[in-house]
Order: structure tokens, then C-alpha cells, then sequence
């Protein structure tokens, strides 16, 4: 998250007229985006261009959407500061639960 932060800093400018898509773990686990993230404090993906069309390709391409309460990610830094921002997530389920795939092995 330090490099988002810094890159954040760096390119504000050009990100308050952007939109931003983060991939985390796409091929690992079962595919979603993420409508929230944030584990105390919540953070939304902000309703427009960029979450309609997630939706529209979500559906053709069976992606859900998702409530990311885990721990925080490089979009979530961009969705508390208000910008245009989704993430793509690799996620495994088991049963209710949801847990985030073992990529540091």
C-alpha cells in the first residue's frame, strides 16, 4: 500500500480524471469486483461509468460483485481519497466465508 500511496502523491492530477482498475490475485480463487472495501471503516466504489460497467461486463462474464471487508488493498487507498476506483479480486469461498488465496508461498 506504501507504493499506492506514494504513486498517489505523485500522480493526483492525473488520477482526479481517471479511472483506476486494480487487479489483485486474479488467478487465484473465484473472480469478483469489489462495490466496498475496508475493514472498520468502509470505503465505496463510486457510482458512475466505472462501476456500471463492471456490472455490465460482470454479468456477460458471470463476475460478481463484491463486499471486501479484508484486509485493506492498493484501491482501497484510492476509494478513501474519493477517486474513481474498482478492484478486481481473486477470492476463495468456503461456505459463507470468504478467505484470500495463499500467494505467498
Amino acid at each position: 500500500m506504501l507504493g499506492m500511496i506514494n504513486f498517489e502523491k505523485q500522480y493526483k492530477n492525473i488520477l482526479t480524471r481517471a479511472y483506476t482498475i486494480n487487479f489483485d490475485n486474479p488467478g487465484k480463487g473465484n473472480l469478483v469486483y469489489t462495490t466496498y472495501e475496508g475493514l472498520i471503516k468502509i470505503f465505496c466504489c463510486k457510482e458512475g461509468k466505472l462501476l456500471e460497467a463492471a456490472r455490465k461486463v460482470g454479468e456477460k462474464l458471470g463476475v460478481p460483485s463484491f463486499k471486501y471487508r479484508l484486509l485493506p488493498t492498493d484501491a482501497t487507498i484510492l476509494m478513501r481519497d474519493k477517486l474513481k476506483a474498482i478492484k478486481h479480486h481473486g477470492i476463495r469461498r468456503k461456505g459463507n466465508a470468504c478467505r484470500l488465496p495463499l500467494v505467498h508461498r
